[in-house]
């Protein structure tokens, strides 16, 4: 899959997928840039002075002049605005400045009585956790990915807490059994440096998840008697010890993690546990036979692998997934005669190709000609009563690739990263297999005609290639083809990142980053992909919807796209792209336009043939002259302009009915007074009277 992710100023471009674009913006895309004043809080009105107090010392104690989003905070008098406030009541309710930069440590909020909600993880906050002891009404608190150390408190005053997030720090010392906290849901203290021994958290009749994996805990397992509404128990990769409790007051039991521990004894059969999911419970020292969990009907997967256990393996073929290697079990060969997940004959099919690669030398060969449970073999993936999946990249195959014909429902097959040798079977017996995962082998000779699958991957081996005979080609016209060429030609197509089929093959439908529909192509999404040179105009290509080039290094001028009708996608951004912005008049379709962080100059049209357009974002560039009159776009939402060299008044927005998101800082505009700027004013007034001189 394909991922990019992009942040300015609150702006989060959310990943890139192959068959959909998801756009995002968050609520700091504005950053005035230029505040005139700091907050008084004597003359707030909407909370206390010292509420606001409380919430400026959170700002200053935290470094806020560099959080990524600080919109609104010691600026304005109206805290309740601010990023990431919310209020209720006359007082703070919400504090959500997750993934925002803040460093420091965090203050008690001791003046935020009516506080419910505080969201400060995944930041980089250091020091103790206070113990927020004047915060009764507080129902979750996610302080985790951040660096915090010492000692949990045990959140005594907190009566109402329900969700409590405290993993992935550096926290240290023995886990409180929070008595005081009989609402508490969630617990999650996982990823930590935790020492001591388990609390039986008697005291916690609500608990749900409980989440202590990956700390150095000791000691023995409570059997947690008293949280009957347990669903996930997550205690793996400390150093516990001891038997195994059956859990039988766990009635909701779902997933059970012991795995990583010293663990003894034998396997309980958890018979009272009819909801369990997963059980994973290798890697200790677990002794005795595997029960058959025959009382276990929601059971899916099962981890059993490197502990001492003996005897013969029960009947699992239910499970989605069970390893148990390692151990000291009794194995016999797979006897496919006696397989009933799949056909007999897809079942020697699958045994073929482990014999054919060198199975016994896999990395991992879990359950292959073992157990008579096929679909549960690692790698396999079972529906409708033949096999679907067969995953085993990366596994240390050797040899020859068999044609799979009696695999008449494969769809996927990843081979990919292996040693396989020999040619590429044609596979034509595999009528629907959608995706062939072959790279990075030694595979040689010519490649089939694959012009049926939906994506094929064949670089790293030492195929016999061809370029791209676009008289050849069926799945597109001649002169889309050619087109597809022209832009690998002229971006040196040749260093891409990625070129996976790009002029090799006849089915450009399936080279990397090309998507078709209705025999023409409709999507080309290529960005950061390291291409150089000038963007083609892409006239052949009427059927395009969207295009996506952003992150590269391509220079020269925009073309204007004239010829195609359908685009509603333009992302060109963060490339080196020069010269003035073409109106973009042939594309009424038109909803996205991104091409801030390029070197683009001159002025900016005013898109009056872009009724459709909803995001304009140019920041970043250098553009001249005056805002336009954007009245001929009554679906604008969001207009980003900040960080270019425009000058002259702002203009009247109040025919933008749809306009939530405006950038305009750092550029060296004025504020014409004869216009109400309605809910803009406060953006607006960073910027001087035209009267007088503007900002230089």
């Amino acid at each position: 899959m394909f991922k990019n992710t992009m942040k300015n100023k609150g702006l989060q471009i959310s990943p890139l997928w192959k068959k959909g674009i998801t756009l995002t913006l968050g609520l700091g895309l504005l950053s005035g840039g230029m505040s005139t004043q700091a907050t008084d809080c004597n003359t707030v009105t909407e909370i206390s002075p010292i509420e606001c107090e409380s919430l400026l010392e959170l700002y200053h104690s935290t470094n806020g002049a560099e959080w990524e989003n600080n919109d609104g905070w010691n600026v304005t008098n109206t805290p309740c605005i601010w990023y990431g406030i919310t209020c209720e009541n006359g007082g703070v309710t919400w504090i959500y400045l997750y993934d925002n930069q803040l460093t420091g440590m965090i203050p008690d909020f001791s003046a935020l009585p009516k506080l419910e909600t505080l969201y400060l993880y995944d930041n980089q906050l250091t020091g103790m956790i206070p113990d927020f002891r004047a915060l009764p009404n507080l129902q979750y608190l996610y302080l985790y990915k951040n660096k915090l150390t010492g000692t949990i408190p045990d959140f005594r005053a907190l009566p109402n807490l329900q969700y409590l997030y405290l993993y992935s720090n550096q926290l240290t010392g023995a886990i409180p059994d929070f008595k005081a906290l009989p609402n508490l849901q969630e617990l999650h203290l996982y990823k930590n440096q935790l020492t001591g021994v388990i609390p039986d958290f008697s005291a916690l009749p609500k608990l749900q998840k409980l989440y202590l994996y990956k700390n150095q805990l000791t000691g023995t397992i409570p059997d947690f008697r008293a949280l009957p509404q347990l669903q996930k128990l997550h205690l793996d990769k400390n150093q516990l010890t001891g038997m195994i409790p059956d859990f039988r007051t766990l009635p909701q039991l779902q997933e059970l993690h012991l795995d990583k521990n010293q663990l003894t004894g034998m396997i309980p059969d958890f018979r009272t546990l009819p909801q369990l999911q997963e059980l994973h419970l290798d890697k200790n020292q677990l002794t005795g036979m595997i029960p058959d969990f025959r009382a276990l009907p929601k059971l899916e997967r099962l981890y059993l692998k490197s502990n001492q256990l003996t005897g013969a393996i029960p009947d699992f073929s239910n499970l989605g997934y069970f390893s148990f290697s390692g151990n000291q079990l009794t194995l016999r060969n797979t006897n496919c005669n006696a397989v009933t997940q799949i056909s007999k004959v897809e079942c020697e099919s699958l045994l073929e190709l482990y014999h054919s690669t060198n199975g016994a030398k896999w990395k991992n060969n879990e359950g292959w000609n073992v157990t008579n449970t096929p679909c549960s073999w690692f790698g396999v993936t079972c529906g409708n009563g033949g096999v679907t999946l067969i995953q085993l990249s990366d596994n240390q195959l050797t040899g020859a690739i068999p044609n799979f014909r009696t695999l008449p429902k494969l769809q996927e097959l990843h081979l990919d990263k292996n040693q396989l040798t020999g040619m590429i079977p044609d596979f034509r017996a595999l009528p629907q297999l959608e995706q062939l995962l072959l790279s990075d082998n030694q595979l040689t000779g010519a490649i089939p005609d694959f012009s049926n699958l939906g994506y094929f991957s064949f670089s790293g081996n030492k195929l016999t290639l061809r370029n791209t005979n676009c008289n050849a080609v069926t799945q597109i016209s001649k002169v889309e083809c050619e087109s597809l060429l022209e832009l690998y030609h002229s971006t040196n197509g040749a260093k891409w990142k990625n070129n996976e089929g790009w002029n090799v093959t006849n089915t450009p439908c399936s080279w990397f980053g090309v998507t078709c529909g209705n025999g023409g192509v409709t999507l080309i999404q290529l960005f950061a992909n390291k291409l150089t040179g000038a963007i083609p105009d892409f006239r052949a290509l009427p059927k395009l919807v969207q295009l996506f080039l952003n992150n590269n290094q391509l220079t020269g001028a925009i073309p204007d796209f004239s010829a195609l009708p359908k685009l509603d996608q333009l992302w060109l951004f963060d490339n080196q792209l020069t010269g003035t912005i073409p109106d973009f008049s042939a594309l009424p379709k038109l909803q996205y336009l991104f091409l801030w962080n390029n070197q683009l100059t001159g002025a900016i049209p005013d898109f009056s043939a872009l009724p459709k357009l909803q995001y304009l974002l140019l920041w970043n560039n250098q553009l001249t002259g005056a805002i336009p009159d954007f009245s001929a776009l009554p679906n604008l939402v969001s207009l980003s302009l900040n960080d270019n060299k425009l000058t002259g008044a702002i203009p009247d927005f109040s025919a933008l009915p749809q306009l939530e998101k405006l950038s305009l800082s750092d550029n060296k505009l004025c504020k014409d007074t004869n216009i109400n700027y309605s809910s803009w004013q406060e953006k607006v007034n960073v910027f001087p009277n035209c009267s007088v001189s503007p900002i230089r």
